[in-house]
């Protein structure tokens, strides 16, 4: 049995699951801290394995990594780290003159540092390999031929072989220009599998540097997110693995399906406010090939009325507001929620989608609105506790 783990955003796990297992078919669990995990009979070298790997990595547009679980389970210190990395077997999937690097990532309160961690899985490796083959493995922390994952989550340690590599399936080529906080793709794509988002006409209010505009067309559209992938993948480097770039023939077959028919007009609008984020959407707009398909324009969230003319209409209204080190006044911030929900009840957006860390405010918003909550999911953005909030008009 081979056991992969995904990442994904935290709090979402259940969505990502849900995710593979509608797009790919895959037996995918959701965990804690950001793991979903996939259990595929046989060892990491089988063909369905293999084509498992490269599928994640080339189209899922959930995910972060995708890694092959080595050993995990309860450890209470540093010394049980060790022992538990030097118990796993290494040696079908990392060659003895392969050069390789711990990234570790801890969290919690130990009495140790992250650097304490990789260092001590980083020896039980080389002590482990040493043991099975007799020869030592080169540490090569800038640019080796293998990465292994250490995370240690309170008492909780896992460790995995990094198919993806130091740069996030999240990251996409198409984002020349960026935002100060602008959303990563793998959580936009994740709001609009939450907004049950079927190809119909949708509205992003606030929309910056486009994001997911141009994520709802990839998905739409049925483009994988790994065309956009500069520096290929970690998992390219593993000599046991075909170095192929891209999934075989008969797993490419199985690709998810378009949302829409080829051809068919997609009706997604994105309103900036500011020029200098809608100069960026239209620069990454015109970087993911998409110029004949998204309609960007500038205007005011708080005014729909004044954009949207009378012949438009967009029940789905999928938006990251400003929040969190995005505000100038946290006050005006709120009275901007305010003045968005009450726009939308009136344009006729009837189902909301937005993430944001200012809950209380949010939710008020909304409910003066006229929008009932019919679901809240707490998610991790980095250090900041948000909600991504789905709300219905009444």
């Amino acid at each position: 049995m081979t056991k992969l783990i995904a990442t994904t955003a935290v709090g979402l796990e259940d969505i990502a699951a849900q995710d593979l297992r509608d797009s790919f078919g895959l037996p995918a669990i959701a965990g804690r801290n950001g793991a979903v995990s996939i259990s595929l009979p046989g060892p990491a070298p089988r063909p369905e394995v293999i084509d498992a790997i490269k599928t994640l990595n080339y189209w899922s547009r959930s995910l972060n990594r995708v890694g092959i679980v080595l050993c995990e389970g309860p450890c209470p210190d540093l010394d049980a780290c060790y022992q538990l990395a030097l118990s796993a077997d290494y040696s079908s999937l990392i060659d003895s003159d392969q050069s390789f690097a711990i990234r570790p990532l801890r969290k919690g309160h130990h009495p140790f540092t992250s650097i304490d961690l990789g260092r001590a899985v980083g020896q039980a490796v080389i002590d482990s390999v040493s043991e099975a083959k007799g020869k030592r493995l080169a540490v090569d922390l800038d640019e080796p031929e293998v990465i292994l994952r250490a995370g240690l989550h309170g008492d909780e340690f896992s460790l995995w072989l990094d198919t993806s590599g130091d740069m996030p399936l999240h990251c996409r080529s198409y984002r020349k220009q960026h935002h100060p906080a602008s959303l990563m793709p793998s959580l936009a794509y994740l709001m609009l599998r939450i907004a049950n988002w079927t190809g119909g006409p949708l509205i992003d209010p606030m929309c910056g540097i486009a994001t997911i505009p141009i994520e709802a067309v990839l998905y739409a559209r049925g483009i994988p997110p790994g065309r956009f992938r500069t520096g290929g993948w970690a998992y390219e480097r593993l000599r046991w693995l075909d170095p192929s770039p891209l999934p075989s023939a008969s797993a490419e077959a199985e690709a998810p399906s378009p949302l829409v028919a080829p051809g068919s007009r997609l009706d997604i609008l994105g309103i900036e406010r500011f020029d200098r984020h809608l100069q960026g959407a239209w620069l990454n707009i015109a970087e993911a090939g998409l110029s004949d398909e998204l309609r960007i324009v500038q205007g005011d969230a708080a005014d729909l009325e004044s954009v949207l003319d009378d012949s438009e209409s967009y029940p789905v209204a999928v938006l990251n507001p400003p929040y969190g080190r995005r505000i100038g006044s946290r006050g005006q911030t709120e009275i901007l929620y305010g003045r968005f929900c009450q726009s939308a009840q009136r344009s006729g957006i009837r189902r909301i989608v937005v993430i944001t860390e200012l809950l209380r405010a949010m939710e008020r918003s909304l409910r003066e609105a006229d929008y009932q909550i019919t679901a809240q999911h707490p998610v991790m953005y980095g250090d900041l506790s948000a909600v991504v909030f789905v709300a219905e008009q009444a």
